[in-house]
């Protein structure tokens, strides 16, 4: 093969010499593959390849295009071919003659870009090209330099400029500076590019500031130079380069932000912007120096983050209403005939003038539009990097941009009003960023919570009250704006005028009731074809949100059409989608209204819903969206016969397809449930829905909600004694298969107890108590046993069932014990009390007597004390314990005034504080208490815990105590008194610590009492149940604060994000890695195992961190609320993550790709002197590269595999990202990305098949 490949490419080279250039052409592209195969690595001798380079600039000056084109493409290989000896390639085309392929580059000059796009990353290759470059093209003079060199520089700083050391990028810097002043305005423009690239390129480090400080001074005095010659073009060039310098490198720039923002105030000269010069090229000057100050105060707020830049912004927003309404040629001003009005005029006057729109407008070259515009660019960029500064925006400007909506000529500042004041009522709504910001920590010492302000609670500076206040002229300016600017606004921005009217909905939450069927009937009459394409649908969902239908007024039947337009095409499943939701929301606000209207409605969709159900060609998400509008309808809203028969025949189509089967189920038990369709099913349907249910109670999946659609058709009387055998011969299937479990043994005990009702089973006896000794195992079969038990005495005798019970074991088994406790209460023995309780004093039959007792407590006081209860808790059989737990709940809450005070003295007496704090759990959950009483069990449970043993050994010793907290939390208000507890520093007993601090679980389930908490309440109340707890060296304090934390993302993610951003620091430094304290091992079998105690702990940390950036996925608002520099802790995350277990492994890999889907410029960022890619490819090379020991055991070998496959599907997300520019990298960092997938691509082949 070697000998093939050396006769082959001379002959390769010698064709790039023949004269027909077709065969140049072809030589020069097989040459291409033969360099870069991989098979001929080290059989191509240097000649050939020195050879080969000469051709390639030599084919540059080729007479044909193909081939120049050829030619060209190859250099792109001719770096990792040549490596070092590529530095005399470019030297050659430096001096080479040039000939022009384009309008700014020579051919030669796009080979260098070529080169140096695809040099290998090796620093001192990269070093010699720099060294070989940069001498030849700075010792250009600035009126010398040619377009090709400034071309090359650019290229040289944006694929070398990370190598450069100080010296080179300040001379760099200089040079680019005197070309950009002094060369001709092409080169000039092209030098931006370049310093803005350069500047980029230098480290966020102390030591790199003197460059900026010499850049800074090289700059000004260029600036003041060039001032004497050119004063206009002076400024604006000032003002361009330092809007470059800031999107380059804003961290390096933030030290300069105050000279920064001097210079842009001093260009923009705010004073003077009354006075017009009489000269219209001077003040076209003046306003274009203007427009590049303002642009570059929207790089200052967009990039920069610090003290410095926030203190500018009140100033910024107090002058931003001067340049909003800047018109020194008054283009804006109305005639008085088409005087508008003023937004903050009192006068509530509907007699606006119509404004029409001048064409010739748009057409002029007075620029002083674009800084009306600019500066709502400005105000954009302001609300969206401090949303906090929106009551000040209000304040300066809120007026004016309303006011400017019926003003403003130009339709580019029209479209910029629109944006900009739609951004304005998303924040402003109570649900907006503002007040998210406002409940957040950091705003929890400013402020009492207006994120549930009302109009009572209006403030000069709270937006939603101001935005309330004036709802009517809101609705009016707006409408008016709408009407007059249809065809300004045009098709191609109509989505812009939908999302305005959309935030101003979500803002106002109910618009001005005479402008609500206007905005509908306005939009269609002017856009009714392009509004499918323009988001109307958010619009309408909105809208239908807040307002009835009949508040819609016309406007209803243009959303009725568009529903019909949306649900009419079934290849487009948006806008099927679209449809279904609007069926929805109209259908789940409007139906308990009795409004004419929906029954029209529902007579207009029934049919339409029904085909949508039963089309399976449809996908699944629009069938069942179409089945749960039919649900929301029929059970809501009496239905004619006929369209009930036709769901109902739906239903027994649909219920045999397995995909639809759980939805079927559970929405015909709403149907019969809502009792309005019920008349309607038949025998046969009933008989047809039946036999489905009885063979889906067989499968895992449907087996609950069978049984759920089974028990409501027994209740509501649909079964005959037909059918009642079949259920009974399914359940005694089920028996015999033993899928009887805790979840379904309640409902098939009503089940039973319904049918026994009216059906005769004494030939089946000896079955149907078989299978009630089974049920009667679980607890939550308690409840309705007594009553089945009832039932089966209505058909046969007690000593008959007695007899049959016996068959199946004697009294002490606890089965057989627990169901003839319940035979001789139903029964009516209750004469044989004293015979039981003397048994349970023996210690005789104690199962049966405590499950006797404990029957006959729920109708009775059997008024024998709890002391007897009590010391069974002692006992060491589990269900000793638990049915004394359930005797003593009974007695204490049926008679509290009896039994609970005696009850809390023996809680502070005995030792088994934990079961005794069970049935107080129990006990509070049913009995209601005043205060006194809440806050005395509180103090109790307090005394209680600090009595016990201070370190805990179980999660037993504090749950029960939680439990209890919880509740009285909830019911009493006591947060305040149990975080007095967490505060206090003094208190070490780590089991009452745990026990207030785990209450979190409990209380917050409680949605109601969420809603009533304060913010300060919120905050300290989660702070103190996971920062207290995630650092403590006790693991079940740990476990604890995660599992509140996770709870805490759930309920309050504001919060939890907010607290995130504390304690992810101390979590990257001592949480995220295996702790050898929790290691311990351990024999299982021959053989020795290390136990990790920490591993759930430790994914439930993982899992949290993957929860944090899936919260801020769904809502980006979120962010501003606690921000963390992740690249700062990235690398150990992702090196932890990676060792860890498989479990780990996949919640870590899913989180990375979370964050670099929502932060494309991740590696982009500076963090000091680690390098974060690099890192992160070192772990990736590590982990596909791990060697498994010879002698591994094949579970090592399985995980193994299985990590080879994750990181395997990780890295092809992570390359779709990077291929589509979604995850930024530099030149250097691509090649070496590049690399590592063409690596795993060779070792791994599933590469290519693995999803």
């Amino acid at each position: 093969m070697s000998s093939m490949i050396r006769k082959y490419v001379p002959d390769l080279l010698i064709m790039t010499r023949d004269t027909d250039p077709d065969l140049r052409f072809m030589a020069l592209n097989d040459l291409e593959k033969e360099m870069t195969n991989i098979n001929n690595v080290g059989n191509i001798n240097n000649s050939q390849i020195q050879t080969y380079s000469k051709i390639l600039i030599k084919c540059l000056n080729d007479e044909f295009s193909e081939v120049r084109t050829q030619s060209l493409k190859s250099f792109q290989i001719l770096p990792s071919i040549l490596r070092a000896d590529i530095v005399s390639i470019i030297q050659q085309l430096l001096i080479n003659d040039k000939r022009k392929i384009s309008i700014t580059s020579t051919i030669n000059t796009m080979a260098i870009h070529n080169i140096l796009k695809n040099l290998p990353n090796d620093k001192n290759i990269h070093y010699s090209v720099i060294e070989t470059i940069m001498p030849k093209l700075l010792n250009n003079s600035i009126q010398d330099i040619q377009i090709d060199e400034i071309e090359i520089l650019n290229d040289l700083v944006e694929y070398n400029g990370k190598f450069m050391n100080k010296e080179q990028i300040s001379n760099l810097l200089n040079f680019l500076i005197d070309i950009y002043f002094y060369a001709d305005s092409i080169i000039s423009k092209k030098s931006i590019l370049a310093i803005h690239v350069l500047i980029g390129k230098i480290d966020n480090k102390n030591e790199n500031l003197f460059i900026i400080k010499l850049f800074f001074d090289k700059l000004l005095n260029n600036y003041n130079n060039y001032l004497q010659k050119e004063k206009t073009q002076s400024k604006i060039k000032l003002l361009v380069i330092l809007s470059a310098c800031i999107t380059g490198n804003p961290i390096l720039l933030n030290s300069r932000t105050s000279q920064i923002w001097n210079i842009a105030i001093d260009c923009l000269n705010i004073n003077q912007s009354d006075i017009v010069d009489e000269d219209y090229e001077v003040q076209q000057n003046i306003d274009t120096i203007r427009y590049e100050s303002i642009i570059l105060m929207v790089k200052l707020f967009e990039n920069c983050d610090n003290d410095s830049i926030e203190s500018l912004l009140n100033y910024c927003l107090s002058m931003c209403p001067l340049l909003i309404n800047y018109d020194p040629y008054n283009d804006n001003d109305a005639n008085d005939e088409d005087d508008v009005g003023s937004f903050d005029n009192d006068d509530d006057d509907d007699d606006y003038s119509e404004y029409e729109q001048d064409d010739d407008d748009d057409d002029d070259d007075n620029c002083s539009w674009k800084i009306r515009y600019e500066t709502l660019n400005l105000l954009i960029v302001i609300i969206k990097h401090f949303p906090i500064k929106l009551s000040t925006l209000f304040k300066y400007n809120f007026n004016i941009l309303m006011d400017s909506l019926l003003k403003e000529k130009n339709k580019f500042v029209k479209i910029m009003l629109l944006e900009t004041l739609s951004l304005v009522f998303a924040n402003s709504s109570q649900d907006g960023i503002y007040y998210n910001l406002l409940n957040s920590k950091s705003m929890a010492e400013t402020t009492s919570g207006r994120r549930n302000s009302d109009v009572s609670m209006q403030s000069d500076d709270d937006p939603y009250s101001i935005l309330i206040n004036n709802n009517a002229k809101l609705c009016q300016f707006i409408y008016q704006f709408v009407e007059n600017n249809g065809d300004t606004i045009g098709n191609e921005n109509v989505n812009v005028v939908i999302k305005l009217l959309t935030n101003l909905t979500s803002a106002l939450e109910v618009l001005n009731t005479n402008y609500t069927e206007k905005f509908v009937v306005k939009i269609n009459q002017l856009w009714k074809s392009t509004l499918k394409e323009s988001g109307v649908t958010t619009f309408y969902l909105t809208l239908l949100k807040y307002e009835s239908i009949d508040s819609l007024g016309n406007g209803f039947q243009y959303i009725v059409e568009y529903i019909e337009s949306c649900l009419s095409n079934d290849l487009n499943n948006k806008s099927i989608t679209d449809g279904l939701s609007l069926i929805n929301l109209i259908y789940k606000n409007n139906l308990k209204l009795n409004n004419p209207s929906i029954n029209q409605l529902s007579e207009r969709f029934t049919g339409v819903l029904i085909e949508k159900s039963l089309n399976s060609n449809l996908s699944t998400n629009i069938r069942l969206s179409s089945i749960d509008s039919l649900v929301i309808l029929c059970c809501n809203l009496k239905l004619s016969s006929s369209i009930s028969e036709k769901v109902l025949f739906m239903f027994a189509n649909i219920i045999t397809s397995e995909v639809l089967a759980l939805t079927s189920l559970d929405s015909i038990r709403k149907l019969i449930e809502s009792n309005l369709i019920v008349e309607s099913m038949t025998g046969d349907w009933v008989k047809q829905i039946l036999l489905n249910c009885l063979e889906y109670v067989h499968i895992a999946e449907l087996n609950s909600s069978a049984i759920k659609l089974i028990k409501l058709f027994a209740l509501s009387k649909l079964v005959n004694e037909y059918e009642g055998r079949l259920i009974l011969n399914s359940i005694e299937k089920l028996h015999t298969e033993k899928k009887f479990n805790s979840s379904n043994c309640a409902d098939i005990g009503e089940i039973m107890n319904k049918i026994l009702s009216f059906v005769n089973i004494t030939d089946n006896l000896d079955i149907i108590i078989s299978m009630i000794i089974d049920l009667i195992t679980f607890d939550n079969f308690d409840d309705i046993s007594p009553s089945l038990m009832k039932q089966l005495l209505q058909q046969t005798s007690d000593e008959n069932i007695s007899t049959i019970i016996h068959k199946f074991g004697d009294i002490t088994d606890l089965k057989i014990s627990k169901i003839l406790a319940v035979l001789s209460v139903a029964s009516g023995n209750e004469f044989s009390i004293g015979t039981v309780i003397e048994n349970l004093n023996n210690n005789k039959d104690v199962y049966f007597s405590l499950v006797f007792l404990n029957e006959v407590s729920k109708s009775i006081d059997i008024n024998i004390g709890i002391d007897i209860f009590l010391k069974e808790l002692i006992s060491n059989q589990a269900n000793i314990v638990n049915i004394s737990i359930k005797i003593l709940s009974t007695i204490i809450s049926k008679y509290p005034a009896k039994y609970l005070d005696e009850f809390l003295n023996k809680l502070t007496q005995t030792a088994n504080t934990s079961d005794c704090l069970k049935v107080l759990s129990n006990v509070l959950e049913i009995i209601e208490l005043n205060n006194e009483q809440a806050m005395r069990i509180f103090n109790v449970i307090i005394q209680v815990q600090l009595s016990t043993p201070v370190k805990i050994s179980n999660e037993s010793s504090y749950e029960n105590a939680s439990i209890c907290f919880g509740i009285l939390i909830v019911k009493y208000d006591l947060l305040d008194a149990a975080l007095e507890y967490l505060v206090n520093n003094t208190i070490t007993n780590e089991i009452l610590l745990a026990s207030i601090g785990n209450s979190i679980k409990y209380s917050f389930n409680d949605e109601k009492f969420i809603e009533n908490l304060s913010l300060q309440q919120s905050v300290k109340y989660s702070e103190l149940s996971v920062e207290k707890f995630i650092f403590h060296k006790n693991l079940f304090f740990k476990q604890i604060a995660v599992s509140n934390f996770n709870l805490i993302l759930n309920k309050l993610p504001n919060i939890a994000i907010s607290l995130m951003s504390k304690i992810i620091p101390g979590i990257m430094e001592s949480e995220i890695k295996p702790n050898k304290d929790y290691i311990h091992t351990q024999f299982i079998g021959p053989y020795k195992h290390k136990i990790d105690d920490g591993l759930s702990y430790r994914k439930q940390l993982f899992e949290s961190i993957y929860y944090y950036f899936k919260i801020l996925e769904e809502n980006r608002n979120y962010l501003l609320l606690g921000s963390i520099k992740w690249e700062m802790y990235f690398n150990k995350y992702f090196d932890c993550g990676v060792k860890d277990d498989e479990s780990i492994v996949s919640v870590c890999l899913l989180t990375t790709l979370k964050l670099f889907e929502q932060d494309g410029q991740f590696f982009m960022k500076d963090n000091g002197e680690i390098d974060t890619f690099d890192g992160f490819l070192s772990r990736c090379r590590k982990t596909i590269n791990k060697k498994i020991a010879d002698n591994a055991v094949k579970q090592d070998i399985e995980k193994q595999n299985n990590m080879i496959k994750m990181i395997i599907r990780f890295l092809k997300k992570v390359n779709i990202l990077v291929e589509n520019k979604q995850l930024l990298l530099n030149a250097a960092q691509i090649n070496d990305w590049n690399s590592l997938i063409t690596e795993t691509r060779a070792k791994y082949p599933i590469f290519d098949q693995e999803e």
